[in-house]
């Protein structure tokens, strides 16, 4: 009896066994296709191949066949069509959406359990992704590389920090030459470079920093024959300094910025984990941040925690305002031979086949979808409004720059506004003090008395009270001196005259004198 059981046991395994396989035989996508049956479609969003129009731009594409109605994309719209021509009419298909992106592939590919996955990517021309058939639908042209369009004050600030060895250069250099020309003229220009060591030298320093950078003021200029030559040789070695320094300050800057930039190596970008994108990163050998959807990949370069982001080509438009608003742009377009289309379950052979032979029939057609949703470019931002339309550091400094330079404007017009109405009050306030009542006290000194003014103890008293007496001060000295004047020409008169009536009436006119009339 134990031996029968077990017999029976074995033979039901068996019959088990054998019914699994045709009921898996049963329900393929062929099976399921010619038998009106409904298609498993596992999916994960990309614009604009597939996505939830409640989520991304909508447009005119949707699913028709048993689709939700959030779902949009080109790829459901293709879907629709073949299963017009390839299945037959009740077939429909559950779209059931893969949150875990790209990267749970494997784990689907494993499970088996679908009937399509897409969208997928593959190279050009692929017939089979990891033993699985693929059928690519629509090919991109390459991988835009988004950047933020203004650099941070932070990076332009290391950016030009990087230069720092030929700018230590620079004050090596003047200072030397600076030293240098002061020996050659403090013996004979000590007026501009004097003998002192600490001034000669400072003085030197100015002179050789400013020819370098603008060929000099004229304050400074060297008088003898070897600080003339110095002068020419330091001209032109300042010249190439100097465009040293400005080429180094460029180089930084245009590293900065991955404006036109080919080159992705250590350079930090966000992809989506698993997707082309992403595997175009590690092959360029950038510094990648794989994230689980695009919002996120957008989202990293908004915050600058990116330098910046792949995404395909095609997905611009779906993206375009938000590019416009935030001011992303795209700095180059990579070249990336990539079909994106569908990955199908096993035993699928018929299916296949005539899905790719609608593919190759309706070629125009796909191009004409292509192109109504991904015709719309971005717009182009201007030199102008990239610098002062971004709110970068450019356009913060310019107009801070302007506010402080308007109100250092109006404080200006007003504090010379207030100097010219407290200067009015003053000279009003000075001539009633000019019109009140002065008192002028003479002192009995002789002649001529000493006069003294009494006036108040404003300003403009005492500079009248002043004024006044330097006048009588004057005119007192011009008394005195016509009064010297007057006796010393008496007595030389009488002198004279004594003179004459001694000598007697001789007649001799040589020795006679003329008496001079007063005034």
């Amino acid at each position: 009896m134990i031996r029968e059981r077990k017999m029976m046991k074995h033979i039901a395994v068996i019959f088990l066994f054998i019914d699994n396989v045709f009921l898996a035989n049963a329900v393929t996508v062929d099976h399921k296709c010619s038998t009106g049956g409904r298609l498993t479609v596992l999916w994960w969003g990309q614009e604009p191949y597939i996505y939830k129009s409640g989520d991304k731009q909508e447009d005119n594409f949707k699913s028709k066949v048993d689709a939700p109605a959030s779902i949009s994309g080109m790829f459901p719209l293709i879907l629709d069509k073949a299963l017009e021509r390839c299945c037959k009419s009740s077939t429909t298909l559950n779209y059931t959406q893969v949150p875990e992106g790209p990267a749970g592939l494997d784990q689907l590919l494993a499970a088996e359990d679908f009937d399509l996955i897409l969208p997928v990517g593959a190279e050009v021309g692929a017939g089979t992704v990891r033993q699985f058939s693929f059928t690519g639908l629509l090919e991109s042209p390459g991988v835009a590389v988004l950047i933020k369009g203004n650099v941070s004050g932070a990076q332009l600030l290391l950016s030009v920090l990087q230069g720092w060895p030929i700018l230590v250069f620079i004050l090596i250099s003047a200072s030397l030459a600076g030293v240098v020309i002061w020996l050659f003229e403090r013996k004979e220009n000590t007026e501009q470079f004097p003998e002192s060591f600490s001034h000669g030298v400072f003085e030197g320093f100015w002179w050789a920093f400013i020819t370098m950078t603008t060929v000099g003021y004229g304050d400074l200029a060297p008088k003898t024959i070897p600080g003339k030559l110095l002068g020419l040789i330091w001209m032109l070695a300042g010249l190439i300094i100097i465009t040293m320094f400005i080429s180094i300050i460029t180089a930084a800057l245009t590293n900065v910025s991955l404006l036109g930039r080919t080159n992705l190596r250590g350079v930090t970008i966000s992809v989506v984990n698993h997707s082309e994108e992403h595997k175009l990163g590690i092959r360029e050998i950038a510094n990648v941040e794989a994230l689980s959807n695009s919002d996120q990949v957008f989202q990293y370069v908004l915050d600058r925690r990116v330098e910046g982001a792949l995404v395909d080509v095609h997905g611009l438009k779906h993206h375009i305002n938000a590019l416009n608003q935030h001011n992303i742009q795209v700095g180059n377009i990579l070249t990336s031979h990539v079909s994106y289309g569908a990955i199908l379950a096993h035993n699928s052979t018929d299916f296949l086949k005539c899905f790719n032979e609608y593919v190759q029939t309706e070629e125009q057609w796909l191009y004409y979808i292509l192109a109504e949703n991904t015709g719309t470019t971005q717009e182009k931002i201007s030199v102008a409004e990239d610098y002062f339309g971004s709110g970068g550091i450019f356009s913060i400094t310019v107009y801070g720059g302007l506010a402080l330079f308007v109100v250092l404007m109006a404080a200006g017009i007003g504090w010379e506004a207030y100097k010219k109405n407290k200067m009015k009050n003053s000279g009003k306030s000075g001539a009633s003090s000019i019109t009140a009542p002065t008192a002028i006290v003479l002192e009995d000194l002789g002649t001529h008395p000493t006069p003294r003014l009494s006036f108040g103890h404003a300003p403009s008293e005492q500079l009248v009270s002043k004024h006044s007496m330097e006048i009588m001060k004057m005119d007192e000295e011009l008394n005195n001196f016509r009064r010297d004047w007057q006796e010393k020409r008496t007595k030389m008169l009488e002198r004279h005259q004594r003179e004459r009536a001694v000598s007697g009436m001789n007649g001799d006119t040589n020795s006679s004198l003329t008496p001079l009339k007063g005034n």
